[in-house]
């Protein structure tokens, strides 16, 4: 008969993605143990491992952790490749915090292993922190329900990317009636948005898209193409009406709906696209980069600490950088682009006045 010390032994190898001695992985074993249908692991048979139909079923229970924590391992793994992109290697970097957790429960645990049981009759109450299954479940209860919290997360948001995997996420802990789950998910979703609201930050004050994974709910539209330009004093600006062109203003960048997070309203996403269009046009039509290069420090300062749960904030931040843009882009426009002097021609031209345009 196996002693129950050698049992506990073996789960601590198997909740930790080893095989052991009696319970094994096995992708086959529903076919063969009822009890391994929904645990993925194989408990030996009866003619070499006689247990209570209790303990066998908490062997699988037990198992149940290790074949989710060769899952996550999979999922941190994958999520570590370069083309997995900025968010999705937020997520494993927080999924790795919460297995370097478990690794410290192993540490525990492994050093009570050596503790021997004490024998029937003896005084229970003298030994030492001993192991058994019982309190082997006990003390795995806690990271059993974590880890099935979080194997739900990876595979709910699998092949998803940026935006739209923060939206998985954010789904997830509204959806969650546990207030503890809810919490592991929501301190996951904090680390998850950081690179994200550092897009937002590269967007709203230099208006560089920092997005190599095309993870970002702004994009560039490849489709637009470059279109005749007028001249309003010195400045370019994009013509319209022109057919087989595009109005660079317009049609240069956009939000793209799928990517779009949940939590970030259309209007915000709206604003936030805007700020970051008017820096490009700043910068490029007007030529008034030595602005925007003196400007986007200071300002970034303001949102360097932003994050999930403080988008009232990031709103106010970024409708203060947009009031900014705009202040300097109408100055601009009035001093360069003698923008004052065409109203006035418009003004006449509408009054049946003299006309006075100046196109090139």
């Amino acid at each position: 008969m196996v002693k129950q010390p050698v049992l506990v032994k073996d789960v601590l190898r198997v909740v930790q993605g080893l095989t052991g001695q009696y319970i094994k992985f096995n992708s086959t074993a529903a076919g063969h143990d009822p009890a391994a249908a929904g645990s993925g692991v194989q408990v030996a048979g009866h003619d070499q491992l006689v247990l209570p139909v209790g303990l066998r079923t908490l062997l699988h229970e037990l198992g149940e952790l290790g074949v989710m924590y060769r899952r996550m391992q999979a999922a941190i793994a994958e999520g570590r490749r370069q083309h997995a992109g900025s968010v999705r290697q937020a997520l494993c970097a927080a999924l790795s915090e919460e297995v370097t957790d478990f690794y410290r429960l192993m540490a525990v645990l492994e050093g009570q292993l050596a503790i021997p049981q004490p024998v029937p009759g003896a005084d229970a109450s003298a030994a030492g922190p001993y192991l058994s299954l019982r309190r082997l479940q006990l003390w795995l209860a806690e990271p059993l329900r974590r880890m099935r919290l979080l194997t739900a997360l990876v595979d709910g948001t699998a092949g998803r990317l940026g935006g739209d995997l923060a939206g998985g996420v954010w789904a997830a802990c509204n959806a969650v009636g546990d207030p503890l789950a809810s919490s592991y998910a929501t301190r996951i979703l904090h680390q998850m948005c950081v690179p994200l609201f550092d897009m937002v930050r590269h967007w709203v004050f230099e208006g560089v898209l920092e997005d190599a994974a095309c993870e970002f709910f702004i994009v560039h539209n490849s489709s637009a193409t470059a279109a005749t330009t007028t001249s309003m004093g010195g400045i370019e600006l994009p013509a319209t009406g022109i057919a087989g062109t595009k109005d660079l203003w317009r049609d240069a960048y956009r939000i793209e709906p799928a990517k779009q997070p949940p939590f970030i309203s259309a209007d915000l996403a709206a604003t936030i696209l805007r700020a970051g269009k008017s820096i490009n046009f700043l910068r490029d039509a007007c030529g008034d980069a030595r602005w925007v290069q003196e400007w986007a420090p200071a300002a970034a300062g303001a949102a360097a600490a932003l994050g999930y749960g403080q988008l009232s904030v990031l709103e106010r931040v970024v409708v203060s950088a947009g009031r900014d843009v705009d202040a300097r882009l109408m100055a601009v426009l009035q001093s360069t682009g003698e923008l004052q002097r065409h109203c006035q021609s418009i003004r006449r031209y509408l009054l049946l006045g003299q006309v006075g345009y100046c196109i090139d």
